[in-house]
């Protein structure tokens, strides 16, 4: 019997959706970011999933991530998006490890440090995020520079989108403009711009590129807040984060339920409780929220507590213990908690704690 909440990872989704982005790829090869435990959905499993359809190429944030994932598979290539100290050089060598060089710093060590091990490195050019990357102006130099070093490969040119998902009421038409003329000198290599937002079409006129990364939209959530592609509606939950009726009580009209009392019940009712709370990911303020139970969506009701949430059953309701709640999935979109979280899915699957098993489900 479950007495904890699970996250169930279906193979059947991820497939569909890697499937979808990778058609909407005309002529590049998608890179699958796995990053903060591939979006919380669990990076060894969701790896272990990946290879088999074949995937070349992923992405993490950083080398801690990129050492737990050598360890699950030997031949795929790992990008580190965040780059890595000096110190950690020596392993990204030996373990077909690709660096973003992203900064000043950087680009001083690789053309100045003496190192007899070979490194391959993609340079980021910042597109007015200013978040990471080398300026615009001084990208060709550094090219140059990093050039001269005999024992550094080039893999390519990244750039990173500031608001792709709000389509062409943001940004990013004119960042795509300005990295495809910035990398016009810099042809021999390959480039990388696209995110899940543009590959499933927010942008007009597409643009084809070598490599475009993928994170949300590969766990089955798009990104942009205005669909342009109906390939963006046939993407599936991958992730179905589940738990278990506790308890189940009768409560009569007027009695309160939860820490401070907040919620107060206007009817004769019961109250189920399900094991799962703030402290496995669930978000503690929710209003207007619902997890599906045997059918039907039940409302969350009162704080969520750290180990356990409260939800109105009905009075006829014939539920039992062990009865196995969807907090979300594909019953209850995880958008819609966001929405009644008020954050972001995003935010919500990187939140899933590490005490909640994540099971594959083929």
């Amino acid at each position: 019997m479950m007495t904890g909440p699970e996250a169930h990872l279906s193979v059947k989704a991820l497939s569909n959706n890697y499937s979808i982005l990778a058609k909407l790829n005309r002529k590049g090869t998608l890179i699958c970011v796995l990053k903060a435990n591939a979006y919380g959905h669990g990076a060894t499993e969701v790896l272990q999933v990946l290879e088999k359809f074949g995937v070349t190429v992923i992405a993490v944030a950083r080398v801690c991530e990129a050492k737990e994932l050598r360890e699950v598979n030997s031949n795929v290539r790992i990008i580190i998006l965040q780059g890595a100290p000096l110190e950690d050089w020596v392993w990204c060598s030996e373990n077909n490890v690709e660096l973003v060089i992203h900064n000043y710093h950087d680009v001083n060590s690789v053309t100045s440090c003496d190192f007899s091990y070979k490194i391959s490195v993609w340079v980021k050019v910042n597109l007015g995020m200013n978040r990471l990357g080398i300026e615009r102006d001084d990208l060709v130099s550094v090219i140059k520079k990093i050039l001269d070093r005999k024992n550094v490969e080039i893999k390519g040119v990244i750039g990173h989108f500031s608001s792709a998902d709000l389509g062409a009421r943001g940004s990013a038409m004119t960042e795509q403009i300005e990295f495809t003329s910035l990398t016009e000198h810099c042809k021999q290599f390959s480039k990388s711009l696209y995110n899940s937002s543009a590959v499933l079409g927010s942008l007009r006129p597409r643009q084809d590129f070598e490599y475009e990364r993928v994170g949300l939209a590969l766990y089955g959530v798009s990104p942009v807040q205005q669909t342009l592609k109906c390939d963006a509606q046939k993407l599936q939950p991958v992730m179905s984060f589940i738990a278990p009726l506790i308890s189940i009580r009768k409560i009569s009209k007027g009695e309160a339920v939860s820490y401070h009392g907040t919620w107060v019940s206007p009817r004769d009712t019961k109250i189920g409780v399900i094991a799962a709370g703030y402290g496995d990911g669930y978000p503690q303020n929710v209003e207007g929220a619902f997890v599906f139970l045997n059918g039907r969506r039940c409302a969350v009701v009162g704080v969520v507590c750290m180990d356990m949430m409260m939800v109105e059953l009905g009075l006829d309701s014939n539920d039992e213990l062990g009865d196995i709640a969807v907090l979300w999935g594909k019953e209850v979109h995880i958008s819609e908690i966001a929405r009644a979280a008020n954050s972001t899915p995003y935010e919500l699957f990187t939140r899933v704690a590490a005490r909640v098993r994540r099971v594959i489900v083929h």
